[in-house]
């Protein structure tokens, strides 16, 4: 990773969550005895950083840097032969979270979702593990915290 994205993490204060992943599953539907069942099919790290500039995530270079770095973080996690998993990047450019925690302090916000591509009546497994635990060691690496 560049010494540029490590000065981003710095000045941005830059920090991950991971959440559960869920997808609803609708059995037998359209008919009158359809249920719906949640299946946890990964997880979602959900990576933060302070506003410090008076634009749009989208509007920012440093959004674009910050995304590129975790997009080429994603695509070179190691991945164990015959896995389903997928591990992506998503951008939240024109959105603003705001962090309760924190005087209602702006975030920008950059997702890494790592989910199972098989059947998705199937939960996830050790391949969405293992590659949560490279993710978060090489976030960790970077100089990200969990939480806050």
């Amino acid at each position: 990773m560049s010494a540029v994205f490590r000065s981003l993490i710095q000045e941005h204060h830059a920090y991950y969550e991971v959440l559960p992943y869920y997808v609803l599953i609708e059995e037998g539907h359209g008919s009158p005895a359809a249920n719906t069942r949640r299946v946890q099919a990964g997880f979602d790290i959900d990576v933060y950083g302070r506003r410090v500039e008076d634009k749009l995530p989208s509007d920012s270079p440093n959004y674009a840097q910050a995304y590129a770095e975790l997009q080429k973080l994603a695509e070179h996690a190691p991945r164990q032969p015959g896995s389903t998993c997928s591990i992506e990047v998503m951008t939240f450019g024109s959105t603003i979270f705001l962090d309760t925690r924190n005087h209602f302090q702006p975030l920008a916000m950059l997702r890494i979702r790592v989910s199972h591509c098989g059947d998705l009546s199937e939960p996830f497994g050790r391949a969405e593990e293992q590659a949560l635990k490279e993710i978060e060691r090489q976030l960790q690496q970077l100089g990200l915290k969990s939480g806050q």
